[in-house]
C-alpha cells in the first residue's frame, strides 16, 4: 500500500493581523515596548503598591494583647522613690527585650504617650490614647529600632501629688498614677519644647 502525497493548499492566503488572543500584532508590539522601557518602573511601582498595601493592612490590624494573667513586678508597690524609677528602667527593658506581657503590666489602662515633634505647639504632637494603641507603638515603632539601654542617675527630682507622680528624665516627662494599689505608668511625653 502507498501512501500518495496530496497538495495541502492554504485556507487563508494573506497573512493574519492578529496575534495573541485577538489583539493585532502593532498593538502588541506597542505593549512589549513599553514593558521592556518601563520594566524597572514597573517593578519599582509594583514592590512600593505592595509596601503601601502591607502597611496599611497592618495599620488596620489590632495589636494582640498579651493576657493580663502574667503578674506584675513586685517593685510597683513600692514606695514612689523605688517604684517609679523601677518602672521606667522596666519599660526601657521591656523595649529592648521586645516584651509586651510586661508593658501590659507598667502601663495603665488610660495611658497615653505623647511626642512632642521638637516643637512647643501642643497641635501638631503625636498621641497615643489609651494602653492599646500605647502597645501598638512599641510593635510598630519601637521593637524594630529599639532604644538604648538606660542608666538611671542616682538622684531623680520626683514630685508626688496624692496619687499621681512627675518625674523629669532629661527631656522625657513622664506621670505615673496609683491605682489599685500599685503604680502605673500614665504618660510619657517626649520631643517637646515645653
Amino acid at each position: 500500500m502507498q501512501r500518495v502525497k496530496q497538495a495541502v493548499t492554504p485556507v487563508h492566503t494573506q497573512p493574519t493581523t492578529t496575534g495573541l488572543r485577538g489583539f493585532s500584532l502593532p498593538i502588541l508590539s506597542s505593549i512589549a515596548f513599553i514593558w521592556v522601557k518601563l520594566k524597572r518602573w514597573g517593578l519599582v511601582y509594583a514592590a512600593l503598591l505592595g509596601l503601601t498595601a502591607c502597611a496599611t493592612t497592618s495599620a488596620r490590624l489590632a495589636t494582640p494583647i498579651p493576657s493580663s494573667a502574667a503578674s506584675a513586678p513586685t517593685f510597683v508597690v513600692a514606695p514612689p522613690a523605688d517604684a517609679l524609677p523601677s518602672l521606667i528602667a522596666a519599660e526601657r527593658q521591656a523595649s529592648i527585650d521586645q516584651n509586651l506581657a510586661l508593658l501590659v503590666q507598667l502601663w495603665a489602662e488610660e495611658s497615653r504617650i505623647v511626642d512632642g515633634r521638637g516643637t512647643a505647639d501642643a497641635a501638631d504632637d503625636l498621641i497615643w490614647r489609651g494602653r492599646a494603641a500605647v502597645l501598638d507603638r512599641y510593635v510598630v515603632a519601637v521593637f524594630p529600632s529599639p532604644p538604648p539601654p538606660l542608666i538611671l542617675p542616682a538622684n531623680l527630682a520626683i514630685e508626688v501629688a496624692g496619687a499621681t507622680a512627675t518625674l523629669r528624665l532629661g527631656t522625657d516627662q513622664w506621670r505615673f498614677v496609683n491605682q489599685s494599689g500599685r503604680w502605673w505608668l500614665a504618660e510619657l511625653r517626649y520631643n517637646s519644647n515645653q
